[in-house]
């Protein structure tokens, strides 16, 4: 018996668009909305007193106390620019592993690029002597603070190479890849320790205080690499939108379309993970925001990666912003960095997913 197949007439098909644009377009206002807001809410919250008048004020130009102007442009500016930048890096880059590499679970974190810098960071503390104490005895600090960016951006391209080489020499399989994530950030933990093993006491404190992903010590100079370096690769990321798209129908699909799926996999890994590892390096570890961002965007906007990249970019600056606004005022009178912010969050939301990849076939 012949099966009848529903055809949509050109009205139904018309409709069917219509409500698919307005979806993205309401879900890309909400996002604009949520992340003007949230800048607003960072720019005011914090120790010292800054209402939503003051910062017009100062931005305006009208205000004259020193103090305040000090507050916004020295510290509660370049908080908020941090976390733009850092999420928006950390969301397209989680989206893009997650496409090139066909695992919802594929991010920065779980791929072990985060625990590679903290090894560079580690290293450049404790052999490079990146690590002071001040004069009172009081507090430990970070002096060489490109010394040890330097090195935390080497220990993640050492990560991204470790991932290439399993991709495409070894010829792993993709799903396996987290599987790889897992084992490489173990590695590098483990070495991490055994540098801190045989450290100092201000060496040691050092390397943990970086580890926590803090965007207080990001400069403006730091937040304009990290533009510099988030802006050719979201233009990279855009132009092939498409080709991600056609992966999402499989390799055949996709090699039948014009794409080298091998050679595109491995160029659009090397540009993720380098704009994951700039900001890690300045900021230190920010964990599963990469993860976050892009299913949350998927829950509203199809697979065309036109638009969820930009989303994806957008979603992970406001999670970020979010998080570090909430490590400000959980607990009373004191801060909580807000890497420890984002992976108390992002934990439980991995676990969902990762029983949600299995189902019922177990894990």
């Amino acid at each position: 018996m012949k099966r009848a197949v529903s055809v949509l007439s050109n009205e139904e098909a018309e409709l069917i668009c219509h409500s698919i644009r307005s979806t993205r377009l309401i879900s890309g206002t909400l996002l604009f909305i949520a992340l003007i807001v949230l800048v607003v809410m960072s720019l005011i919250t914090g120790a010292y007193n800054l209402g939503v008048s003051d910062v017009f004020n100062i931005i305006s130009g009208a205000e004259s106390d020193s103090i305040l102007n000090h507050v916004f442009f020295n510290i509660r500016l370049p908080r908020v620019l941090a976390a733009i930048a850092t999420g928006a890096c950390l969301g397209a880059a989680g989206l893009v592993m997650q496409s090139v590499l066909e695992n919802p679970l594929a991010s920065p974190f779980t791929t072990g690029v985060s625990q590679g810098a903290m090894f560079g960071a580690t290293f450049a503390i404790i052999f490079l002597g990146a690590a002071t104490m001040n004069a009172t005895g009081t507090e430990v600090m970070v002096n060489s603070i490109y010394i040890t960016s330097i090195s935390a951006f080497a220990g993640s391209l050492i990560t991204v190479a470790i991932i290439i080489m399993m991709a495409s020499v070894i010829n792993i399989k993709s799903e396996s890849i987290i599987l790889a994530g897992i084992a490489i950030s173990s590695f590098f933990a483990a070495l991490t320790m055994f540098m801190q093993y045989f450290a100092s006491d201000t060496e040691v404190a050092a390397s943990v205080i970086w580890t926590f992903g803090d965007l207080a010590k990001v400069g403006y100079q730091e937040i304009i690499i990290i533009f510099a370096v988030f802006l050719p690769a979201s233009i990279y990321f855009y132009i092939n939108s498409w080709s991600y798209t056609c992966l999402l129908w499989g390799d055949e699909v996709a090699r039948g379309l014009g794409i080298r799926t091998t050679y595109f996999r491995m160029i659009s890994l090397i540009v993720a993970s380098v704009i994951v590892a700039v900001p890690v390096s300045f900021v230190g570890i920010i964990g599963f925001i990469g993860l976050m961002a892009p299913h949350m965007v998927k829950l509203f906007v199809s697979g065309d990666h036109r638009y969820l990249l930009p989303y994806s970019a957008v979603t992970g600056a406001v999670l970020l912003l979010l998080a570090d606004i909430i490590s400000r005022v959980i607990i009373p009178n004191s801060e909580i960095p807000v890497g420890i912010m984002t992976s108390i969050i992002g934990v439980p939301f991995f676990l969902y997913l990762l029983l949600k990849k299995h189902g019922r076939r177990g894990i």
